[in-house]
């Protein structure tokens, strides 16, 4: 699966769960917290002698302008719930 589908398979699957929070993949200027972002990613090959393979990694970033971690903590466990062991 090619970085952009996973990209906008995580778009798709956070908006859905968060929502109202908004997701980006490109915050808007001046855009206030509470917000996601879809950031950098990474792939690394792991292919075997009989198939092609990678292994990905994407940064997911909360922006928020509460005091103290609850509010980021509690979408870390909506994020977790939604993505955790899931297929794409």
């Amino acid at each position: 699966m090619s970085e952009y589908a996973i990209q906008a398979l995580l778009y798709a699957r956070l908006s859905a769960a968060l929502a109202p929070v908004p997701v980006y993949d490109h915050v808007p200027q001046n855009q206030p917290p509470l917000f996601v972002s879809i950031g950098a990613d990474a792939a690394i090959a792991d292919n075997t002698k009989t198939a092609n393979g990678a292994e990905h990694s994407v940064e997911i970033n909360i922006y928020s302008s509460a005091r103290g971690f609850a509010e980021t903590k509690q979408l870390i466990r909506k994020i977790y719930a939604t993505l955790h062991r899931q297929t794409l």
